[in-house]
């Protein structure tokens, strides 16, 4: 009986073993953080920084070129960025485009040099479902991001001026990554992965419709 017993509790030995090995290293270690992705631009004579701080805060970084040190700024405070947030130039103001709670769309603004920055929430609750992408396009500061049910979001605001305006760029079904705007010649253009791993391509002339798609790359060539 005694070597029955010994026998088959050499297993629950070992697992006892694991799961105290395992509850030290999460002691040592602590509490898993959430990361996100930072963004960095040139802004005026500036490289900036973008990025979530702790406790979904928000928080922006400048350095003069060539200079130092790097000038830390708070942009928003606890429990406003739930995304990796975009920068940009766009005018005369640095921008930070970035997911708000409840899947909002929230947008900072500030004078290049000046305090201090400004809110504006671009698209209400439930309106937005990844890290956004934000540039200037033309005169306006523009905005894309993932909608509801895997749609593509476009929203554009004439620079110094209101309101946001949304365009659907794609319907549902279609977006499955957070995409990328930017100016290319006289067109706003979006990128983003699309349907089992695709790679898709949207343009508009700026000012102008509808939105067109184009197929980059086919199937199973996109993980972003």
């Amino acid at each position: 009986m005694s070597i029955i017993r010994a026998t088959s509790y050499r297993p629950y030995r070992t697992l006892a073993k694991l799961a105290l090995a395992t509850a030290v290293g999460a002691a040592i270690l602590g509490p898993a953080a959430a990361a996100s992705a930072t963004s960095v631009a040139q802004v005026g004579n500036s490289s900036a920084i973008a990025a979530e701080g702790p406790n979904h805060s928000l928080m922006f970084y400048w350095q003069t070129i060539g200079g130092v040190p790097w000038h830390p700024e708070v942009v928003a405070g606890p429990g406003t960025t739930y995304s990796a947030p975009s920068v940009a130039q766009v005018g005369n103001s640095s921008v930070i485009a970035a997911q708000g709670p409840f899947f909002s769309l929230r947008f900072y603004w500030q004078t290049i040099g000046g305090v201090p920055w400004n809110r504006e929430i671009a698209a209400p609750f439930g309106s937005t479902f990844s890290a956004p992408s934000v540039a200037q396009v033309g005169n306006s500061s523009v905005i894309a991001a993932r909608g509801p049910n895997h749609s593509l979001k476009f929203y554009w605001q004439t620079i110094g001026a209101v309101p946001w305006n949304p365009e659907v760029v794609a319907g549902p079904g279609t977006t499955y990554s957070a995409p990328s705007v930017v100016q290319v010649g006289n067109s706003s253009v979006i990128t983003a992965q699309g349907q089992n791993n695709s790679l898709q391509f949207y343009w508009q002339t700026i000012g102008g419709v509808p939105w067109n798609p184009e197929l980059v790359a086919g199937a199973g060539t996109t993980f972003a």
